[in-house]
């Protein structure tokens, strides 16, 4: 089996001339060929001490039976003839071509003995297309500063290393490089299969091309280094499954494929000027792997119509920057939900979007930090957050558009330069918000737009939920920090601590219940406004703030405006806070209700606790309030007796604009002041209290007692709590 050279003499002219013959011997069911540089023994192959040249190995392999495997000592192996077997000057068409099932093993020592066994680090099997010898290459960096490879002397290298032109060819490579040429190994017909196994493709335009379709790619233990063009491309492929793989210092397309099903697993892509690119995918995962410190001119993963849920687990995307996404995943036919569990986003940099995931996106107990987003760190028209983190971030918004809705649980949202939420139902989707269990602390944002929204939500009758969550230290001195409209919205046992806001809640049109929650130590114009609820421009039964704990607030106008809302105010205690305007202001025409509430030792720039319409106030019920210690004064207006009201050391300027006669109220004051744990200010009339958690998620300010001393109980018993 191989070549062999000879010579014979002929007669031509009637003169005896001698000519050199090369015989060549094609193998037959020969299934286990070793390979050295220089052939030895009897140069057929059958065994280590046999094992043919490596001109023999490049003449045999076309002709290999199905199933051959080859054995290939360490050394460096140069193509030697041509795809139709001829020797040629042109080096660039030189190759070794592959047309029925070979293995290839590569790593064995140089003098390799029967029972060898591979050790690729020290002894490496090396296919080059470097026919000369002389290649180069030069990292360097484009105009951007991206990493930028210049190959030189490549022109004149063999142009396909490996050449597969057998129909539907199963090609297995373990152990050995494949270096230096424009097609490390091409498959040129429809249906072929790739194996590699501790394979490395170096220096190469193109390493694996599979251009005809149909390709099934397994690559475990590989490495992609100095690829330029494509590490893998498999368009109209069938699978393409990636393992313990690295990719590094690569431009271009680390993967394209639009295969059936792609997979990555356990993966290293570190250092690349790439792109991983998929379309037309019904199953995309990627797990246990990293991508750190990357450059791409588009995105790094280019996702369009995967049919199924793409999924991302156990992933770390670190330090890479990106012009557009760092994940795209486009192309919406309602279904094409992408899921991310325990993976961690940190210090990327990017033009657009963090992730792009139009119909949906599940981001699970991963994190997020330090990352800086050109625009919104998440787009899609419906989001799930369970248990994340984010963390010093700067982006627009967390999340937008969420045209669908968005779930939030149980995540920490912390420090972030960020608005944090936009969610407005689209005309047609089903849509719900609900944000529980979560701590949001320390976010503002840089450059702040006044009409600008911390979390927006609109819809149409649907239901905004925000529940068990703590909102502290946010700085959004210009925007509102919740804004709500034409849905039922809820908000309860939430604590609200040390905000400085325009308006905290600010949500019309709808019905608005605002219960259980504590309101501590804000600054903002308004704490809670909720305009036109319960009236003829909304739905429902307008707003209700019930057994909050209204403490240390500092407000510009008032803790809460009902403009235009039916409002009930009910079992709220209000104790220590400063406002220059109101406590509640224009509680108008609607019938408001201000029942069972503590109002203590609080301050009012316009000496009224409760402003209302003149003209339609009488209609309102004001009853079983407790009120000390602040201005209690009501436009225009006969309090009911059942209000505890004390401290009436008013000018008469202010005493002239009610109807009241304090004369039937018992003066209260070192009765009530002896209830409550706390400090009173008695210059400035501000009382600061002592807040305990009661057993619920929100604490509320601490009572010594619950009776005044002539047993006067201020838990009023017409009322649930």
């Amino acid at each position: 089996i191989g070549i062999y050279h000879d010579t014979m003499v002929v007669k031509k002219d009637n003169k005896e001339v001698t000519q050199v013959l090369k015989l060549y011997v094609k193998p037959y069911a020969l299934f286990n060929c070793y390979v050295k540089k220089v052939a030895e023994g009897t140069g057929d192959g059958s065994s280590w001490e046999n094992a043919m040249s490596g001109e023999d190995f490049a003449f045999v392999l076309p002709f290999a039976a199905v199933g051959a495997d080859f054995y290939v000592a360490e050394g460096t192996y140069k193509p030697i003839y041509d795809e139709l077997g001829y020797e040629t000057d042109d080096s660039t068409s030189l190759c070794y071509r592959i047309k029925n099932n070979v293995s290839i093993y590569g790593g064995y020592p140089a003098n390799a003995k029967t029972g060898a066994t591979p050790d690729p680090e020290n002894h490496p099997t090396i296919f080059t297309g470097d026919i000369k010898g002389d290649d180069k290459v030069v990292k360097g960096k484009d105009d951007d500063g991206r990493l930028e490879l210049t190959y030189v002397n490549h022109d004149e290298n063999a142009t396909q290393l490996f050449l597969c032109d057998g129909k539907m060819t199963m090609v297995s490579l373990h152990d050995v490089i494949v270096d230096g040429a424009s097609y490390g190994i091409i498959f040129t017909k429809k249906d072929p299969h790739l194996d590699t196994d501790n394979a490395t493709f170096r220096n190469c335009y193109r390493a694996v091309y599979c251009p005809e379709g149909g390709a099934v790619v397994f690559t475990e233990d590989t490495k992609f280094e100095n690829i330029s063009n494509y590490c893998l491309y498999t368009p109209n492929g069938w699978n393409t499954h990636i393992s313990t793989t690295s990719f590094t210092g690569n431009t271009g397309y680390l993967v394209y494929t639009n295969s059936n099903m792609m997979s990555m697993d356990s993966v290293s892509v570190r250092g690349n000027n790439a792109q991983i690119y998929s379309t037309d995918i019904s199953e995309f995962k990627i797990s246990n792997s990293e991508f750190v410190d990357n450059e791409s001119t588009g995105n790094l993963f280019y996702m369009n119509n995967i049919d199924n849920t793409a999924m991302f687990s156990n992933v770390e995307f670190v330090n890479n920057k990106i012009v557009q996404d760092v994940i795209g995943n486009y192309g919406s036919n309602g279904s094409r939900v992408m899921t991310v569990d325990n993976s961690i986003f940190k210090s990327n940099e990017t033009g657009s979007y963090l992730i792009n995931s139009t119909d949906g996106l599940i981001v699970r107990h991963s994190f997020v930090s330090d990352n800086q987003i050109a625009s919104d760190m998440f787009f899609t028209y419906k989001l799930t957050l369970l248990s994340d983190t984010f963390e010093l971030n700067k982006s627009k918004y967390i999340a937008n558009p969420c045209l669908s809705g968005a779930s939030i649980d149980s995540c920490l949202i912390k420090n972030n330069d960020s608005y944090l939420f936009h969610s407005a139902k689209s005309s047609t989707d089903n849509w719900r918000f609900d944000l529980i269990n979560s701590d949001i602390v320390d976010n503002y944002k840089t450059n702040l737009g006044k009409d600008n929204y911390v979390i927006y939500t609109e819809s149409n009758m649907d239901s905004v939920n925000i529940a068990r969550t703590k909102f502290i230290g946010n700085k959004y001195e210009e925007a509102s920090f919740i804004h709500n409209g034409h849905s039922y919205f809820d908000f309860d046992e939430c604590i609200v601590d040390s905000n400085y806001v325009y308006n905290f809640i600010y949500s019309g049109q709808g019905q608005i219940n605002v219960s259980n929650s504590s309101f501590v130590g804000n600054m903002s114009r308004i704490l809670i406004l909720c305009p036109n609820s319960g009236d003829a421009y909304s739905f429902g039964t307008g707003v209700t703030l019930k057994n909050n704990t209204f403490v240390n607030n500092i407000i510009k106008e008032s803790l809460f405006d009902g403009y235009y809302s039916k409002s009930t105010i009910v079992n709220n205690t209000i104790v220590g806070n400063s406002s220059e305007m109101y406590l509640f202001g224009r509680l108008l025409s609607k019938n408001a209700s201000v029942i069972g509430n503590i109002l203590f030792g609080n301050i009012n720039g316009q000496q009224q606790a409760y402003s209302g319409d003149l003209y339609k106030i009488a209609i309102d019920i004001f009853e079983n309030n407790i009120m000390a210690l602040d201005t209690s004064i009501i436009d225009g207006t006969v309090l009911s007796e059942t209000n505890i009201i004390s401290d009436f050391s008013f000018d008469e300027k202010v005493k002239k604009y009610t109807k009241q006669d304090f004369s039937k109220f018992k003066n209260y004051i070192d009765d009530v002041v002896s209830l409550f744990e706390g400090t009173y200010d008695a210059t400035t009339g501000l009382f600061t209290p002592v807040l305990k958690n009661n057993g619920g998620f929100t604490p509320t300010v601490a009572l010594k007692s619950d009776k005044l001393s002539d047993g006067t109980s201020i838990r009023f018993p017409r009322l649930e709590n």
